[in-house]
């Protein structure tokens, strides 16, 4: 019985070792100078109205000598994949500087903030986390480190895992012109909302829909008014139209009653005999 429920043990050990889930994340390490930025990688979010879509905890091991605080400005900087954000950054990544990156990032933190103290102590790992909010759609988040101040020369370790939420991962330096996400059914309704396009020309069919039937209904007005007149018209000309000719009256006496005869029309007419009326 014991050696049953060591082995029951045993495989309950593997079983749970063989089923332990691995977040993606991104890792780095790069030797920090003033007025460079590195490209991260970055994840793939869904969309959600209104709790978060995802978690990342960020951890950050610095190893100079001299803590990283307000004026080394070292920056941890998010862009999601719309064309204002992500769209226009990756376009100009190479040539643009620090201010204008800081500019265009969907958000960005110094990496000294998070911590007690506002300051990153050397060689010691700290972290902090992220929760990421999404509401209109599905798409990529690229990260970047980027020093801007005067800073030590130094190597920094940086890890970005995605405890939750996270469709797919991707390298640094990759995707850039791209979407990692994967294709997933979505309503056309959820992707036009976001469109302003859309809308504009949802006004101009109604705009134009108005106007077609206002002219519709003038033009209705018009030829009923104008066969109205039309029939008005005829109806007065018929009522002027005289049918034949008016009856001539008969020369003598018209009292004369029924079978009897005028003398003066017999003698004017000789044929004419009380037989023949």
């Amino acid at each position: 019985m014991a050696l049953f429920q060591l082995m029951l043990a045993s495989a309950f050990h593997l079983a749970a070792a063989s089923f332990n889930v691995v977040s993606p994340s991104l890792e780095a390490e790069m030797v920090l100078k003033k007025d460079q930025w590195w490209h991260l990688g970055g994840f793939c979010f869904g969309r959600d109205d209104g709790a978060p879509v995802a978690k990342l905890v960020v951890r950050v091991q610095w190893q100079g000598e001299r803590p990283l605080d307000a004026s080394t400005k070292v920056y941890l900087l998010a862009f999601d994949g719309r064309k204002d954000y992500w769209g226009v950054a990756q376009q100009e990544w190479e040539t643009a500087g620090c201010e204008r990156k800081l500019q265009v990032a969907t958000d960005s933190a110094e990496l000294h903030e998070p911590f007690f103290q506002k300051v990153l102590p050397p060689n010691v790992e700290q972290g902090f986390a992220i929760n990421i909010r999404q509401k209109t759609a599905m798409r990529d988040w690229h990260y970047a480190v980027m020093a801007c101040g005067s800073v030590e020369a130094a190597p920094l370790k940086l890890t970005v895992e995605a405890v939750s939420g996270a469709l797919s991962v991707f390298a640094a330096n990759d995707n850039f012109d791209e979407s990692s996400c994967p294709v997933m059914p979505i309503s056309w309704w959820q992707e036009a909302q976001v469109e302003a396009g859309f809308w504009l020309l949802l006004c101009a069919v109604a705009i134009c829909s108005a106007c077609f039937g206002f002219i519709f209904l003038m033009v209705s007005q018009w030829l009923f008014s104008r066969n109205k007149r039309a029939y008005k018209e005829s109806t007065d000309a018929n009522q002027e139209v005289v049918i034949g000719k008016p009856c001539q009256a008969l020369d003598g006496d018209m009292d004369i009653a029924n079978g009897q005869i005028n003398a003066e029309n017999v003698k004017s007419n000789p044929k004419v005999s009380p037989e023949d009326v």
